[in-house]
């Protein structure tokens, strides 16, 4: 209140924050305490800065912030992909605000050529309520560096969140190492193990025996294979032989 017993409070806003031309009408209060001030009128998607301001017999006292809100704007943001392989990842983003209206369409743009050219779309997610979204993308090309976004619509007004950088995985067998070294540490200690039901046994290969399969279609297997030579000696085994 600055020493007096009423003051006045209201809003200064406008387009341009080095120039908040308009103001509110002015509000009596007789001690400290949270004011507002419902605005109509305003544009739609126009971005509007706005500051506190409260008066007295005094002097004048201006907020030290500066705020910005846009009507019918929609609040979205990226955050970085996981799952990438060589050809895919799952692109992520979080919708805060529908922006007004009861349903918002978010998705992604993304590209490889340089962030300011974000030339491919996913399709199109429909959300009635903010919340987190995320959308799986194949066809990338391997060993490449991507920029993405998400991006929404509510039908008044569309926004962006902040653009992400990521790489694709090279595709060749030293990816596969680290995707298949565990599996092989793991089923090793199975087949050795003379007290496992060769049922069991043969079911938990069965599970791991897709990546083998990746693994040795590649035209660098025979180092892999030769990096791992317990792999070998699995695939000389009779059963092993029958799930491949």
């Amino acid at each position: 209140m600055g020493g007096a017993t009423t003051c006045e409070v209201f809003f200064r806003y406008g387009t341009d924050p080095d120039n908040l031309n308009m103001e509110t009408p002015h509000e009596t209060m007789n001690s400290t305490g949270d004011f507002n001030y419902e605005i109509t009128g305003l544009t739609s998607c126009q971005t509007y800065h706005y500051r506190a301001v409260a008066l007295n017999d005094a002097d004048t006292w201006d907020s030290i912030f500066i705020f910005q809100v846009t009507p019918g704007m929609p609040i979205v943001e990226t955050y970085l992909p996981n799952g990438v392989t060589a050809n895919s990842a799952t692109y992520r983003g979080e919708l805060f605000s529908l922006g007004g209206p009861d349903e918002c369409d978010v998705w992604f743009e993304y590209g490889d050529d340089n962030p300011n050219n974000l030339d491919e779309i996913t399709d199109s997610i429909n959300l009635t309520v903010p919340g987190a979204f995320d959308i799986e993308v194949e066809g990338l090309n391997s060993d490449t560096t991507y920029w993405v976004r998400a991006v929404s619509d509510n039908g008044i007004c569309s926004s962006k969140g902040e653009i992400k950088e990521f790489k694709t995985l090279s595709g060749n067998i030293r990816d596969k190492e680290q995707i298949v070294k565990q599996e092989l540490e793991s089923t090793s200690t199975v087949i050795e193990d003379k007290q496992v039901n060769p049922s069991k046994a043969v079911k938990s290969l069965s599970n791991h025996v897709t990546e083998w399969i990746k693994a040795l279609d590649e035209p660098e297997s025979e180092y892999f294979i030769s990096q791992y030579p317990m792999l070998k000696r699995m695939l000389e085994i009779p059963f092993i032989k029958f799930l491949l």
